[in-house]
């Protein structure tokens, strides 16, 4: 059973070091009660070109898969993930994904055998998945199910975390920006 005491929450949210760092970091730590995780990748939406890009990876076994993108409605099955909110196990990867897009020779290249997705959210908008994949067969029992749900919920913390600040910095630049040309016009009416 995974428990997270303050302490721990606290170092990850506090480290320093890029939003992968720290993923690596709870990597680590998941891996001491569940060996068989080997990679923990996440995928963000961009709505407006209908992609999912490659975001963040903590890969110990395999080949990262990095600047990788890929529309969401050409993938049925991840557009079922994302809309329905539900997470998504599979089990046999090596008899269920067909060779038919880079990711998926990728997958079968690196020797997975089982995964399990989680859709993630910001403010209620869908933002992208987690994956967390093994190279054991049917690794993902319901206990490790809900164990990762946890660890996933804080890496969501941590992206949505992440999204706020580019928010907030575009946004003050946009006011910056705004408040220089009123500052112009200004200027250039007194004249």
């Amino acid at each position: 059973m995974t428990s997270f005491d303050q302490n721990f929450i606290s170092q990850l949210f506090e480290r320093s070091g890029t939003l992968n760092e720290r993923v690596g970091y709870l990597h680590d730590r998941i891996l001491h009660t569940m060996p068989l995780v080997e990679r923990i990748a996440c995928a963000i939406y961009d709505a407006e070109q209908d992609q999912l890009k490659t975001f963040l990876n903590s890969t110990r076994k395999g080949e990262a898969m990095v600047a990788y993108d890929y529309k969401l409605a050409d993938s049925p099955s991840l557009l079922i993930i994302a809309k329905s909110g539900e997470p998504r196990v599979l089990n046999e990867i090596q008899t269920v994904i067909k060779s038919n897009s880079l990711h998926s020779t990728w997958l079968l290249k690196q020797g997975y055998n089982s995964s399990f997705t989680i859709p993630i959210y910001d403010s209620g908008l869908f933002i992208g998945f987690i994956f967390f994949d093994s190279t054991e067969h049917a690794a993902f029992t319901p206990v490790i199910q809900r164990d990762l749900s946890l660890h996933a919920s804080l890496i969501n913390m941590s992206i949505s975390s992440e999204l706020a600040a580019v928010r907030s910095i575009v946004t003050s630049a946009k006011l910056a920006r705004d408040f220089a040309h009123l500052r112009d016009f200004e200027t250039r009416c007194s004249s």
